[in-house]
């Protein structure tokens, strides 16, 4: 009855989701056959969960410690393919990338329990035709730098939210693009939590179902909770700061950061330099601070002369909540239909509508004042096309300015009919 009660609220949990999802169900289904396909035959558990203490002391239980609730799987799933390949959690993910290119790949991704081995593949679409590759080859991955470096992702790291870190090195079949850099970063946008909770609690006795919630909800190591709060901090400070002038200085602050940097990479000085330049006042034991942070952080380059310059105005203010960003991203392939990784200043235009905009509708303006807006923050003269950076850079910063999530997503929807 306990495991029955817990599932039913895992069920409930996943149904009251944002429906904000990257993929239709046609195609993440199209993807999944192709998954299936792939690994059956293949002997099982190909990876075998090996026992290990929990690694941080914080008196949840480690994986290893719940012999019935996680690792029986594991048994099940021992010459029975099927069962062991049914045994799966999906979810969504995007590259964590200002590459306008990269927006537009759809990642599927896929959780097995029998083992931890994760597999991310990208769905494709031309025309009539549909494909789908794998873009993280199925097998169990390490954290490959920060305080947990060397622990194998589990299930309790597949959440919305969550950064998976792969190393380029080990994936030769990587595009260009996404393996220029040791760390490939792959951003959890959402999961069947419905599947996952059912899969965890099905068959479970109370004292397992409660093992499980404690498993699920592992606080992080000490150090790593401790410098989080010091950036989430810091990051309100200057999201507070910025409010009345958030667009405008985001997009102006990213664009002198990538006129100034070298290789990618932001140095400390042009940082200090930037963020003056545009009012942004931190005391000497703030920046320095920020500045460890950001160096420390995984996904940060190999040495500490630098930071990439994608990732400062993330790490400066947070990025917006994952949903929103799902709803930009799909704004941004509307406009960029051809997939260039720009937007024609033509293209934006056409497709804009201030009459729904809600000053418009309030009556403090008119459409063509709030496109002028728009304009002025995203536009140049001598510029014809928006970058997805300047873009992604103004609706952070009219994330900080909308507090309301209906307000937000009212906002796009209206004036890009998406």
């Amino acid at each position: 009855e306990e495991s029955s009660r817990m599932a039913k609220e895992g069920e409930e949990e996943g149904a009251g989701l944002p429906l904000q999802m990257d993929l239709n169900a046609s195609h993440f289904d199209f993807v999944e056959q192709k998954v299936l396909s792939h690994e059956r035959g293949k002997p099982l558990p190909l990876f075998p969960v090996q026992p290990q203490p929990h690694p941080h002391g914080t008196g949840a239980p480690a994986l290893a410690q719940i012999p019935k609730a996680v690792q029986s799987h594991v048994a099940l799933g021992v010459g029975v393919a099927e069962t062991a390949l049914s045994r799966r959690v999906r979810f969504e993910a995007r590259v964590l990338t200002q590459n306008g290119r990269d927006v537009h790949r759809e990642l599927c991704g896929f959780f097995f329990l029998a083992d931890n081995s994760i597999t991310i593949y990208e769905f494709r679409h031309f025309g009539k035709k549909s494909s789908a590759l794998p873009l993280i080859q199925r097998g169990v991955y390490t954290h490959p730098t920060g305080h947990r470096q060397g622990e194998p992702y589990q299930i309790n790291c597949i959440r919305k939210g969550a950064t998976l870190y792969f190393e380029s090195s080990s994936h030769p079949s990587l595009p260009i693009s996404l393996s220029s850099r040791p760390l490939l970063a792959i951003r959890v946008t959402n999961v069947d939590e419905k599947t996952k909770k059912g899969l965890l609690f099905e068959g479970r006795n109370p004292l397992e179902c409660r093992q499980v919630e404690a498993y699920l909800s592992q606080p992080l190591p000490p150090a790593e909770e401790e410098e989080q709060r010091l950036l989430t901090t810091i990051q309100g400070m200057l999201r507070s700061r910025l409010r009345g002038r958030a667009s405008r200085t985001l997009v102006g602050l990213g664009r002198q950061l990538r006129g100034g940097g070298k290789a990618g990479l932001v140095r400390r000085s042009q940082l200090q330099q930037a963020l003056r330049a545009f009012h942004i006042n931190l005391t000497h034991e703030d920046f320095q601070g920020l500045w460890r942070l950001l160096t420390s952080s995984p996904g940060a380059p190999p040495s500490e002369d630098g930071v990439y310059v994608d990732c400062c105005i993330h790490s400066l203010v947070g990025g917006m909540a994952e949903d929103r960003k799902t709803l930009v991203r799909k704004v941004f392939q509307k406009l960029d239909g051809s997939k260039t990784g720009l937007i024609k200043l033509t293209d934006m235009h056409k497709f804009f509508n201030g009459h729904a905009h809600p000053e418009v509708q309030a009556g403090r303006s008119s459409p063509e004042e709030v496109w002028f807006v728009l304009f002025g923050y995203l536009g140049t003269r001598d510029q014809p096309a928006i970058s997805y950076a300047d873009f992604e850079h103004y609706y952070e910063g009219v994330s900080i300015e909308t507090e309301s999530d209906a307000d937000f997503f009212s906002l796009l929807k209206s004036c890009w009919a998406v």
